[in-house]
């Protein structure tokens, strides 16, 4: 007699096959790929074009550096030969006349004194990472560069090496002389630098970024905000009697239950 053969039991290590979808797979597959390129694109949306008013901004604060050091360095050469000039017309010889020259050289060390103060003012501005003032700099340069380039230019035709005329075998007064020369030679030279180099050059560069900040096309153009515009209008026909004419307005109520 045969005995029934034993239905094999399930074996307890298999697991059952997983389904290749659960509720945690994404519906499209290509969702991460496209959030992907929306964010690059919305990056690239975001970021400021050349004619922004901080690309701008940036740009003057990049281009203002090395005109803000020329200006430093060419009024405070003017500035320290002008006093060494000054110190040393009070060792002027005795008995022999002066004149006026130094009396026409002042307004220049007075305008080397601001425009030394003014380019510390910019560098300031610019290690604080904001951009000089560009109409003040314009103001300033034309007011300075005025008094300078006239004061220069009287100082030149005023200008006269032959002074102090020394005596012959004044030692002392011809050494004097040659130091006096060679002093005013150099503050005339840097003067000259200063009044008619670096204050045109520095005005000219200032109204190209004055152009380039308040001439931009970019900033004139209109823009219209986001939203939604509406208009509502209602037409009304009023009811005339048989002669024409056409009864008054009755309020609402009333002409309810007239109706």
């Amino acid at each position: 007699m045969s005995t029934p053969s034993a239905i094999p039991a399930p074996a307890t290590g298999a697991t059952p096959a997983s389904n290749t979808t659960d509720e945690t797979t994404p519906l499209l597959s290509g969702n991460a790929d496209d959030n992907g390129i929306n964010d690059a694109s919305a990056a690239e949306a975001q970021e400021p074009g050349p004619s922004s008013p901080a690309a701008i901004q940036a740009s003057i604060l990049r281009s203002a550096v090395l005109p803000t050091w020329i200006l430093l360095i060419a009024s405070s050469i003017t500035l320290i030969l002008s006093i060494a000039l000054f110190i040393l017309n009070g060792f002027w010889p005795s008995g022999y006349y002066q004149g006026y020259w130094l009396d026409y050289w002042k307004p220049v060390a007075v305008s080397a004194f601001f425009s030394a103060f003014l380019a510390i003012v910019n560098l300031y501005s610019i290690r604080a990472s904001k951009p000089p003032g560009i109409l003040f700099n314009i103001l300033v340069h034309l007011v300075l560069g005025f008094v300078a380039i006239n004061t220069v230019t009287m100082a030149g035709s005023e200008l006269d090496p032959s002074r102090p005329r020394c005596t012959d075998g004044d030692d002392e007064c011809f050494r004097f002389r040659l130091a006096w020369l060679i002093v005013m030679s150099a503050t005339f030279i840097s003067g000259v630098v200063f009044s008619w180099l670096t204050h045109p050059g520095l005005l000219i560069f200032w109204f190209i970024k004055a152009r380039n900040a308040y001439g931009n096309p970019g900033r004139r153009q209109w823009t219209v905000p986001a939203g939604v515009l509406t208009f509502e209008f209602s037409i009304k026909f009023l009811r005339q009697t048989p002669d024409g004419s056409v009864p008054p307005v009755l309020p609402a109520t009333q002409e309810s239950q007239v109706a």
